[in-house]
């Protein structure tokens, strides 16, 4: 068994119950720290995303179960929003940030501050981008009547 913090092993970190690891090397061990931290940022909106959707989301226990066919509709369009969000995602962030030719195992910091800031600005847009449908929703509906 290896011991954490000797050069090139893994050393695990706790996030909420579950091990992530992050390599400690003492050669470039801030722009790694970094690439973590971007990584459990990612990793921590996607997260939340997913427990504020109401099929996914922790607090289920007013949520009705996912029994009835309109439920299981509703949960199955409701999945593959998700997946299509998260592979618009990934493809125009890879896109933008991550360039054909890989040099290196890991993202370089360059890389991961790219990554970091298109999520974000993905997930801005896209939260931005819903509220406007929706007001514009409510006002159609609101006129309707």
């Amino acid at each position: 068994m290896s011991r954490a913090g000797a050069p090139g092993t893994l050393a695990p970190d706790d996030h909420e119950g579950a091990a992530l690891p992050t390599y400690t090397n003492s050669s470039s061990r801030s722009d790694r720290h970094t690439q973590t931290l971007s990584r459990r940022r990612c990793f921590q909106s996607t997260l939340s995303l997913f427990n504020n959707m109401s099929i996914f989301g922790r607090s289920s226990s007013s949520a009705p179960a996912p029994s009835a066919p309109s439920n299981i509709d509703a949960a199955a369009t409701e999945l593959e929003m998700v997946s299509d969000l998260f592979n618009r995602l990934v493809r125009s962030c890879h896109g933008k940030c991550i360039g054909n030719r890989y040099l290196e195992a890991d993202l370089t910091k360059g890389e991961s501050t790219c990554i970091d800031r298109c999520v974000d600005k993905f997930f801005n847009v896209n939260t931005k981008v819903g509220e406007r449908i929706q007001a514009k929703g409510a006002a159609s509906q609101l006129s309707q009547s």
